[in-house]
Protein backbone atom coordinates (compact mmCIF):
# COMPACT_ATOMS: atom_id res chain seq x y z
CA UNK A 1 0.00 0.00 0.00
CA UNK A 2 1.44 3.29 -0.82
CA UNK A 3 1.38 5.82 2.10
CA UNK A 4 -0.99 8.37 2.05
CA UNK A 5 0.01 12.00 0.95
CA UNK A 6 1.05 14.28 4.15
CA UNK A 7 -2.34 15.12 6.01
CA UNK A 8 -2.51 18.69 6.03
CA UNK A 9 -2.87 20.74 9.29
CA UNK A 10 -6.39 20.30 10.09
CA UNK A 11 -6.75 16.59 8.87
CA UNK A 12 -3.52 15.75 11.52
CA UNK A 13 -5.83 18.10 14.38
CA UNK A 14 -8.46 15.58 14.08
CA UNK A 15 -7.09 12.79 13.64
CA UNK A 16 -5.35 13.37 16.62
CA UNK A 17 -8.23 14.68 18.47
CA UNK A 18 -10.52 10.82 17.71
CA UNK A 19 -7.57 9.28 18.74
CA UNK A 20 -7.36 11.05 22.14
CA UNK A 21 -10.73 10.72 22.72
CA UNK A 22 -10.68 7.00 22.33
CA UNK A 23 -7.85 6.72 24.13
CA UNK A 24 -9.85 7.95 27.07
CA UNK A 25 -12.88 5.83 26.46
CA UNK A 26 -10.10 3.18 26.72
CA UNK A 27 -8.13 4.08 29.64
CA UNK A 28 -11.85 4.31 31.44
CA UNK A 29 -12.61 0.51 30.77
CA UNK A 30 -8.31 0.03 31.85
CA UNK A 31 -7.62 -0.63 28.03
CA UNK A 32 -4.47 0.63 25.93
CA UNK A 33 -3.31 0.70 22.78
CA UNK A 34 0.44 0.07 21.87
CA UNK A 35 2.69 2.59 19.81
CA UNK A 36 1.96 0.87 16.64
CA UNK A 37 -1.23 0.15 16.82
CA UNK A 38 -1.69 3.62 17.39
CA UNK A 39 0.54 4.14 14.72
CA UNK A 40 -1.73 2.13 12.10
CA UNK A 41 -4.84 3.83 13.41
CA UNK A 42 -3.28 6.84 12.81
CA UNK A 43 -3.07 6.28 8.98
CA UNK A 44 -6.22 4.67 8.96
CA UNK A 45 -8.13 7.73 9.84
CA UNK A 46 -5.62 9.82 7.74
CA UNK A 47 -6.64 7.65 4.67
CA UNK A 48 -10.38 7.74 5.57
CA UNK A 49 -10.41 11.99 6.19
CA UNK A 50 -8.43 12.58 2.99
CA UNK A 51 -10.35 9.94 0.82
CA UNK A 52 -11.51 12.15 -2.13
CA UNK A 53 -15.22 10.65 -1.79
CA UNK A 54 -16.18 10.63 1.49
CA UNK A 55 -19.41 8.77 0.55
CA UNK A 56 -17.72 5.84 0.73
CA UNK A 57 -18.15 5.78 4.11
CA UNK A 58 -21.46 5.34 5.29
CA UNK A 59 -20.79 6.02 9.14
CA UNK A 60 -18.54 8.69 10.05
CA UNK A 61 -14.84 7.72 10.80
CA UNK A 62 -14.85 9.26 14.42
CA UNK A 63 -17.11 6.31 15.15
CA UNK A 64 -15.83 4.01 13.19
CA UNK A 65 -13.51 3.35 16.80
CA UNK A 66 -15.32 1.60 19.52
CA UNK A 67 -15.00 -1.07 22.62
CA UNK A 68 -16.98 -4.51 22.66
CA UNK A 69 -17.00 -7.63 24.44
CA UNK A 70 -16.45 -10.74 22.33
CA UNK A 71 -19.02 -13.58 23.89
CA UNK A 72 -18.58 -16.65 22.06
CA UNK A 73 -16.71 -17.83 18.98
CA UNK A 74 -18.67 -20.56 16.93
CA UNK A 75 -17.17 -22.48 14.32
CA UNK A 76 -19.31 -24.98 12.42
CA UNK A 77 -21.65 -25.45 9.29
CA UNK A 78 -24.26 -22.83 8.07
CA UNK A 79 -26.87 -24.93 9.66
CA UNK A 80 -25.50 -24.76 13.00
CA UNK A 81 -24.93 -21.35 13.28
CA UNK A 82 -28.58 -20.38 12.60
CA UNK A 83 -29.35 -23.36 15.01
CA UNK A 84 -27.44 -20.96 17.46
CA UNK A 85 -28.47 -17.92 16.08
CA UNK A 86 -32.41 -19.19 15.86
CA UNK A 87 -32.53 -20.11 19.46
CA UNK A 88 -31.31 -16.07 20.94
CA UNK A 89 -34.30 -15.12 18.13
CA UNK A 90 -37.11 -17.11 19.77
CA UNK A 91 -35.93 -15.43 23.00
CA UNK A 92 -36.36 -11.96 22.08
CA UNK A 93 -37.69 -9.56 24.46
CA UNK A 94 -38.25 -6.54 22.48
CA UNK A 95 -36.37 -6.59 18.66
CA UNK A 96 -34.82 -8.50 16.80
CA UNK A 97 -32.95 -6.83 13.12
CA UNK A 98 -31.42 -9.49 10.86
CA UNK A 99 -29.65 -9.39 7.78
CA UNK A 100 -27.88 -11.36 5.38
CA UNK A 101 -27.12 -11.69 1.31
CA UNK A 102 -28.35 -14.82 0.26
CA UNK A 103 -32.16 -16.10 1.54
CA UNK A 104 -32.90 -19.61 0.15
CA UNK A 105 -34.77 -22.70 0.63
CA UNK A 106 -32.92 -24.71 2.98
CA UNK A 107 -32.79 -26.06 6.49
CA UNK A 108 -31.56 -23.08 7.67
CA UNK A 109 -34.74 -21.28 6.18
CA UNK A 110 -37.13 -23.62 7.88
CA UNK A 111 -35.13 -23.37 11.51
CA UNK A 112 -34.95 -19.44 11.18
CA UNK A 113 -38.40 -19.42 10.49
CA UNK A 114 -39.49 -22.09 13.11
CA UNK A 115 -38.11 -19.72 15.61
CA UNK A 116 -40.09 -16.82 14.15
CA UNK A 117 -43.05 -19.00 15.41
CA UNK A 118 -42.10 -19.59 18.59
CA UNK A 119 -41.14 -15.80 19.51
CA UNK A 120 -44.57 -14.76 18.40
CA UNK A 121 -46.23 -17.35 20.87
CA UNK A 122 -44.20 -16.55 23.88
CA UNK A 123 -44.30 -12.52 23.65
CA UNK A 124 -45.45 -10.35 26.20
CA UNK A 125 -48.09 -7.41 26.08
CA UNK A 126 -45.73 -5.76 23.61
CA UNK A 127 -45.03 -6.74 19.94
CA UNK A 128 -41.81 -7.88 19.48
CA UNK A 129 -40.47 -6.03 16.42
CA UNK A 130 -38.62 -7.73 14.07
CA UNK A 131 -36.72 -6.80 10.84
CA UNK A 132 -35.86 -9.75 8.14
CA UNK A 133 -33.34 -8.05 5.70
CA UNK A 134 -31.72 -9.91 2.35
CA UNK A 135 -30.50 -8.90 -0.72
CA UNK A 136 -30.58 -12.09 -2.99
CA UNK A 137 -33.50 -15.18 -3.51
CA UNK A 138 -33.10 -15.68 -6.70
CA UNK A 139 -31.79 -15.04 -10.68
CA UNK A 140 -35.22 -13.70 -11.54
CA UNK A 141 -35.58 -11.94 -7.88
CA UNK A 142 -32.67 -9.73 -8.83
CA UNK A 143 -33.59 -9.67 -12.26
CA UNK A 144 -36.73 -8.08 -11.60
CA UNK A 145 -35.65 -6.36 -8.28
CA UNK A 146 -35.97 -2.03 -7.96
CA UNK A 147 -32.81 -0.04 -7.78
CA UNK A 148 -34.24 2.45 -5.49
CA UNK A 149 -32.07 2.69 -2.52
CA UNK A 150 -35.30 2.39 -0.70
CA UNK A 151 -35.43 -1.11 -1.34
CA UNK A 152 -38.23 -3.27 -1.97
CA UNK A 153 -40.37 -4.07 1.71
CA UNK A 154 -42.27 -7.50 0.77
CA UNK A 155 -45.79 -7.45 2.09
CA UNK A 156 -47.19 -10.13 4.46
CA UNK A 157 -48.87 -11.95 1.78
CA UNK A 158 -46.21 -12.84 0.21
CA UNK A 159 -43.96 -14.23 3.13
CA UNK A 160 -44.65 -17.81 3.02
CA UNK A 161 -43.25 -17.54 -0.99
CA UNK A 162 -40.07 -16.81 0.71
CA UNK A 163 -40.39 -19.51 3.26
CA UNK A 164 -41.68 -17.39 6.21
CA UNK A 165 -44.70 -17.97 8.67
CA UNK A 166 -48.03 -16.33 7.69
CA UNK A 167 -48.99 -13.00 8.90
CA UNK A 168 -51.57 -14.86 11.37
CA UNK A 169 -48.83 -17.01 12.82
CA UNK A 170 -46.85 -14.03 14.09
CA UNK A 171 -49.83 -11.91 15.41
CA UNK A 172 -47.21 -11.17 18.10
CA UNK A 173 -44.50 -9.86 15.84
CA UNK A 174 -44.33 -6.39 14.28
CA UNK A 175 -42.42 -8.03 11.46
CA UNK A 176 -40.99 -6.10 7.63
CA UNK A 177 -39.44 -8.20 5.23
CA UNK A 178 -36.95 -6.08 2.74
CA UNK A 179 -34.35 -6.57 0.48
CA UNK A 180 -31.87 -4.29 -1.40
CA UNK A 181 -29.97 -5.06 -4.35
CA UNK A 182 -28.63 -2.84 -7.41
CA UNK A 183 -28.03 -4.52 -10.93
CA UNK A 184 -26.35 -6.11 -12.41
CA UNK A 185 -24.03 -7.64 -9.40
CA UNK A 186 -23.96 -5.36 -6.04
CA UNK A 187 -25.34 -6.54 -3.27
CA UNK A 188 -25.85 -5.98 0.48
CA UNK A 189 -22.86 -8.94 1.15
CA UNK A 190 -23.12 -7.82 5.01
CA UNK A 191 -24.48 -10.89 7.52
CA UNK A 192 -25.28 -9.87 10.98
CA UNK A 193 -28.21 -10.15 13.44
CA UNK A 194 -29.23 -7.79 16.49
CA UNK A 195 -30.67 -9.19 19.90
CA UNK A 196 -32.42 -7.15 21.91
CA UNK A 197 -30.28 -4.00 21.05
CA UNK A 198 -27.15 -5.36 23.01
CA UNK A 199 -26.23 -8.20 21.56
CA UNK A 200 -24.47 -8.63 17.92
CA UNK A 201 -24.20 -11.61 16.09
CA UNK A 202 -21.61 -11.60 12.89
CA UNK A 203 -21.49 -15.05 10.77
CA UNK A 204 -20.10 -15.57 7.33
CA UNK A 205 -22.68 -17.83 6.94
CA UNK A 206 -26.17 -16.92 4.66
CA UNK A 207 -29.60 -18.37 4.65
CA UNK A 208 -28.87 -21.43 2.55
CA UNK A 209 -28.28 -25.29 1.75
CA UNK A 210 -24.54 -25.13 1.57
CA UNK A 211 -22.71 -27.24 4.06
CA UNK A 212 -19.72 -25.02 4.19
CA UNK A 213 -17.29 -24.36 7.04
CA UNK A 214 -18.60 -21.05 9.14
CA UNK A 215 -18.24 -19.00 12.02
CA UNK A 216 -19.76 -16.47 14.02
CA UNK A 217 -18.80 -14.53 16.41
CA UNK A 218 -20.94 -12.69 19.29
CA UNK A 219 -20.51 -9.48 20.84
CA UNK A 220 -21.70 -7.30 23.47
CA UNK A 221 -20.94 -3.80 24.26
CA UNK A 222 -21.10 -0.10 22.45
CA UNK A 223 -20.18 -2.10 19.07
CA UNK A 224 -23.82 -2.80 18.91
CA UNK A 225 -24.91 0.24 19.21
CA UNK A 226 -23.01 1.23 15.89
CA UNK A 227 -24.20 -1.33 14.03
CA UNK A 228 -27.52 -0.43 14.82
CA UNK A 229 -27.09 2.72 13.47
CA UNK A 230 -25.38 1.10 10.40
CA UNK A 231 -28.78 -0.59 9.96
CA UNK A 232 -30.62 2.23 10.14
CA UNK A 233 -29.19 4.14 7.67
CA UNK A 234 -29.38 1.40 5.25
CA UNK A 235 -32.14 -1.02 6.20
CA UNK A 236 -34.36 1.24 8.08
CA UNK A 237 -37.52 3.48 7.39
CA UNK A 238 -39.13 6.67 9.30
CA UNK A 239 -41.42 4.29 10.52
CA UNK A 240 -38.88 2.18 12.40
CA UNK A 241 -39.53 2.97 16.14
CA UNK A 242 -36.22 0.89 17.69
CA UNK A 243 -35.12 0.80 21.19
CA UNK A 244 -31.65 2.33 21.65
CA UNK A 245 -28.58 0.47 23.59
CA UNK A 246 -27.08 1.92 26.72
CA UNK A 247 -24.07 3.45 25.54
CA UNK A 248 -14.66 -4.48 26.62
CA UNK A 249 -12.15 -5.11 23.83
CA UNK A 250 -10.60 -2.34 21.62
CA UNK A 251 -12.53 -2.70 18.44
CA UNK A 252 -12.69 -1.25 14.84
CA UNK A 253 -15.88 -1.78 13.25
CA UNK A 254 -15.59 -1.64 9.51
CA UNK A 255 -18.81 -1.25 6.77
CA UNK A 256 -18.76 0.56 3.83
CA UNK A 257 -20.75 1.49 1.50
CA UNK A 258 -21.23 -0.32 -1.84
CA UNK A 259 -20.47 0.68 -5.15
CA UNK A 260 -23.33 1.30 -8.01
CA UNK A 261 -21.67 -0.14 -11.21
CA UNK A 262 -21.11 0.55 -14.21
CA UNK A 263 -18.45 3.35 -12.90
CA UNK A 264 -16.48 0.48 -11.04
CA UNK A 265 -12.51 2.22 -10.88
CA UNK A 266 -9.43 0.60 -11.33
CA UNK A 267 -8.36 1.41 -7.56
CA UNK A 268 -10.66 0.04 -4.82
CA UNK A 269 -12.89 2.82 -2.93
CA UNK A 270 -11.20 3.72 0.05
CA UNK A 271 -13.75 2.22 2.20
CA UNK A 272 -13.12 1.41 5.68
CA UNK A 273 -12.66 -2.14 5.05
CA UNK A 274 -10.40 -1.91 2.58
CA UNK A 275 -8.12 1.36 3.46
CA UNK A 276 -7.99 -0.63 7.02
CA UNK A 277 -6.64 -4.26 5.81
CA UNK A 278 -4.03 -2.39 3.28
CA UNK A 279 -3.13 -0.39 6.21
CA UNK A 280 -2.93 -3.45 8.53
CA UNK A 281 -1.31 -5.41 5.41
CA UNK A 282 1.37 -2.66 5.22
CA UNK A 283 1.75 -2.52 9.55
CA UNK A 284 2.54 -6.56 9.43
CA UNK A 285 6.01 -6.71 10.55
CA UNK A 286 5.92 -10.88 11.64
CA UNK A 287 2.97 -12.97 10.46
CA UNK A 288 -0.16 -12.90 8.08
CA UNK A 289 -3.23 -15.61 8.29
CA UNK A 290 -5.49 -15.12 5.80
CA UNK A 291 -8.76 -17.45 5.40
CA UNK A 292 -10.93 -16.47 2.31
CA UNK A 293 -13.24 -18.67 0.08
CA UNK A 294 -11.89 -17.20 -3.24
CA UNK A 295 -8.56 -14.78 -3.87
CA UNK A 296 -9.23 -12.33 -6.91
CA UNK A 297 -8.72 -8.84 -5.14
CA UNK A 298 -5.88 -7.31 -7.13
CA UNK A 299 -5.10 -4.69 -4.30
CA UNK A 300 -4.66 -7.18 -1.70
CA UNK A 301 -2.78 -9.84 -3.96
CA UNK A 302 -0.62 -6.48 -4.42
CA UNK A 303 -0.25 -5.53 -0.59
CA UNK A 304 0.18 -9.87 -0.09
CA UNK A 305 3.17 -9.48 -2.27
CA UNK A 306 4.88 -6.61 -1.10
CA UNK A 307 4.41 -7.90 2.86
CA UNK A 308 6.18 -11.40 1.93
CA UNK A 309 9.28 -9.03 -0.06
CA UNK A 310 9.38 -7.58 3.49
CA UNK A 311 10.46 -10.75 5.11
CA UNK A 312 6.73 -11.19 6.28
CA UNK A 313 5.19 -14.90 6.66
CA UNK A 314 1.78 -14.99 4.87
CA UNK A 315 -0.27 -18.34 5.25
CA UNK A 316 -3.44 -18.60 3.25
CA UNK A 317 -6.29 -21.05 3.49
CA UNK A 318 -8.58 -20.64 0.16
CA UNK A 319 -10.49 -23.25 -1.85
CA UNK A 320 -10.63 -24.71 -5.06
CA UNK A 321 -13.03 -23.90 -7.85
CA UNK A 322 -15.71 -22.51 -5.16
CA UNK A 323 -18.12 -20.31 -6.32
CA UNK A 324 -17.04 -20.31 -9.74
CA UNK A 325 -19.90 -18.43 -11.39
CA UNK A 326 -19.44 -15.67 -9.15
CA UNK A 327 -15.72 -14.92 -9.86
CA UNK A 328 -16.06 -15.20 -14.02
CA UNK A 329 -18.94 -12.64 -13.14
CA UNK A 330 -17.15 -10.17 -10.66
CA UNK A 331 -13.90 -10.14 -12.29
CA UNK A 332 -15.45 -10.30 -16.13
CA UNK A 333 -13.51 -13.22 -16.85
CA UNK A 334 -10.52 -11.58 -15.74
CA UNK A 335 -9.65 -13.36 -12.55
CA UNK A 336 -9.67 -16.82 -10.81
CA UNK A 337 -8.40 -17.79 -7.32
CA UNK A 338 -6.54 -20.84 -8.84
CA UNK A 339 -5.27 -18.12 -11.44
CA UNK A 340 -4.02 -15.70 -8.34
CA UNK A 341 -2.82 -18.04 -6.66
CA UNK A 342 -0.35 -19.10 -8.95
CA UNK A 343 0.63 -15.14 -9.47
CA UNK A 344 1.24 -14.82 -6.07
CA UNK A 345 3.60 -17.87 -5.84
CA UNK A 346 5.37 -17.22 -8.78
CA UNK A 347 6.37 -13.37 -7.65
CA UNK A 348 6.61 -14.73 -3.56
CA UNK A 349 10.43 -14.65 -2.69
CA UNK A 350 9.17 -14.75 0.80
CA UNK A 351 7.95 -17.19 3.15
CA UNK A 352 4.29 -17.83 1.47
CA UNK A 353 2.35 -20.93 2.27
CA UNK A 354 -1.05 -21.88 0.65
CA UNK A 355 -3.33 -24.49 1.36
CA UNK A 356 -6.82 -25.28 -0.55
CA UNK A 357 -9.75 -26.50 1.56
CA UNK A 358 -12.37 -29.01 0.09
CA UNK A 359 -9.75 -31.20 -1.85
CA UNK A 360 -8.61 -33.58 1.03
CA UNK A 361 -11.17 -35.73 2.79
CA UNK A 362 -10.39 -36.45 6.82
CA UNK A 363 -12.40 -38.81 8.63
CA UNK A 364 -11.22 -35.72 11.29
CA UNK A 365 -12.48 -33.08 9.47
CA UNK A 366 -15.89 -31.72 10.34
CA UNK A 367 -18.64 -32.50 8.29
CA UNK A 368 -18.23 -29.26 5.91
CA UNK A 369 -16.76 -29.91 2.78
CA UNK A 370 -15.16 -26.14 1.94
CA UNK A 371 -14.41 -23.01 3.79
CA UNK A 372 -16.60 -20.15 3.99
CA UNK A 373 -14.98 -18.36 6.46
CA UNK A 374 -13.02 -14.51 5.97
CA UNK A 375 -11.05 -13.97 8.48
CA UNK A 376 -7.91 -12.38 8.12
CA UNK A 377 -4.87 -12.10 11.70
CA UNK A 378 -1.65 -10.46 11.28
CA UNK A 379 0.82 -10.71 13.79
CA UNK A 380 -0.99 -12.47 16.17
CA UNK A 381 -2.23 -9.23 17.29
CA UNK A 382 -5.28 -7.90 15.06
CA UNK A 383 -8.29 -10.02 13.83
CA UNK A 384 -10.63 -8.89 11.05
CA UNK A 385 -13.87 -11.07 10.87
CA UNK A 386 -16.91 -10.53 8.90
CA UNK A 387 -18.93 -10.94 5.64
CA UNK A 388 -16.04 -9.84 3.34
CA UNK A 389 -14.04 -12.19 1.23
CA UNK A 390 -10.65 -11.35 -0.85
CA UNK A 391 -12.24 -11.47 -3.75
CA UNK A 392 -13.10 -8.22 -6.23
CA UNK A 393 -16.83 -8.21 -5.25
CA UNK A 394 -16.09 -7.42 -1.63
CA UNK A 395 -13.18 -4.98 -2.41
CA UNK A 396 -15.73 -2.80 -5.25
CA UNK A 397 -19.42 -3.69 -5.53
CA UNK A 398 -20.52 -5.38 -2.39
CA UNK A 399 -21.66 -4.04 0.88
CA UNK A 400 -19.56 -5.63 3.65
CA UNK A 401 -19.59 -5.55 7.55
CA UNK A 402 -16.40 -6.58 9.34
CA UNK A 403 -15.16 -5.92 13.05
CA UNK A 404 -11.66 -5.53 13.96
CA UNK A 405 -10.36 -6.91 17.33
CA UNK A 406 -7.26 -5.44 19.03
CA UNK A 407 -6.44 -8.61 20.99
CA UNK A 408 -3.23 -11.34 20.87
CA UNK A 409 -6.02 -13.37 23.21
CA UNK A 410 -8.56 -13.42 20.67
CA UNK A 411 -6.46 -13.76 17.72
CA UNK A 412 -4.55 -17.12 18.89
CA UNK A 413 -8.75 -18.58 20.05
CA UNK A 414 -9.92 -17.64 16.62
CA UNK A 415 -7.13 -19.28 14.50
CA UNK A 416 -6.83 -21.85 17.09
CA UNK A 417 -10.75 -22.71 16.45
CA UNK A 418 -10.40 -22.31 12.74
CA UNK A 419 -7.49 -24.36 12.06
CA UNK A 420 -9.58 -27.01 14.48
CA UNK A 421 -12.44 -26.40 12.45
CA UNK A 422 -10.43 -27.74 9.27
CA UNK A 423 -9.67 -30.43 10.91
CA UNK A 424 -7.38 -32.08 8.52
CA UNK A 425 -8.80 -31.51 5.22
CA UNK A 426 -6.45 -29.57 3.40
CA UNK A 427 -3.92 -29.56 0.73
CA UNK A 428 -1.25 -27.81 1.36
CA UNK A 429 -0.27 -26.38 -2.35
CA UNK A 430 2.57 -24.06 -1.48
CA UNK A 431 5.23 -23.98 1.77
CA UNK A 432 7.01 -26.59 3.37
CA UNK A 433 5.17 -26.38 6.85
CA UNK A 434 2.23 -27.88 8.43
CA UNK A 435 -0.46 -25.13 9.16
CA UNK A 436 -1.02 -24.88 12.70
CA UNK A 437 -3.15 -23.82 15.51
Amino acid sequence: MEPPSPPSPPTSATVAAILQTYLSTLASQNLTLPPHHLTLLTTFLTTLLTSPNPLETILPPPTLLTTSTPQSLHIGTGLSITQSLASAIASAKHSVLFSTCFWASSASRDILSDSLRQLSQHTPARRVTVRICFSSSSLLQKLLHTSSPQGKTHPASSWASLGLPTEEELSGLDMTVKSLFFTPFSVMHSKFCIIDSNLLFLPSSNISWEVWLEQCTTFTGPIVSLFSTFWQLVWGTDNDDLPHPLPFLRILSLPPKHLLPPRIPHEPPQTPQNVFILSLLDAASNSVFLQTPNLTSRPLLRALEATLERGVTVEIVTCRRMMVVEQFVTTAASASTEGCVAWLIQRSGGRLGIWEDGVVVSPTACKAVKSHVKALIVDGEVTVLGSANADRASWYTSQEVNVGVFSGEFAGRVRGALVRGLGGRLERVAGGWELRG
